[in-house]
């Protein structure tokens, strides 16, 4: 759960910023809302007090194989949309930074799909 409603604030988050999503191609703004659900679940699972939120060591190995497949099912879909989109906003962040990478797609609503594009 806390990983969808860290993807629904992301979008709220760009609401904030004045962003114009509805122009923006579905896997632009899907792709990038991942990206905070990705980030959340990787924060959530590696946190220091992960295992004390379970009263039993099953239960947080439960929590961290339902976390590996939600990030195996995001990872591997072959949706364009959330698939894609996904994949294409983690390569941006991964060569750019998740903080240039938001400045970014306020600005211009896209990825950069090179670093010329990026204007370094």
């Amino acid at each position: 759960m806390g990983g969808t409603l860290a993807h629904e604030m992301m979008h709220a988050w760009l609401k904030l910023q004045g962003c114009k999503q509805w122009e923006w191609e579905r896997s632009v703004k899907q792709g990038i809302c991942n990206v905070m659900k990705f980030k959340w679940l990787e924060w959530f699972c590696s946190s220091s007090d992960f295992d004390a939120r379970y009263k039993t060591n099953e239960k947080a190995q439960y929590a961290r194989t339902l976390k590996e497949y939600i990030v195996q099912v995001m990872e591997w879909s072959e949706d364009k949309v959330y698939g894609e989109g996904f994949r294409d906003a983690m390569r941006a962040v991964e060569l750019f930074g998740f903080d240039d990478i938001l400045r970014y797609i306020v600005n211009k609503g896209k990825f950069p799909r090179t670093p010329g594009e990026w204007g370094r």
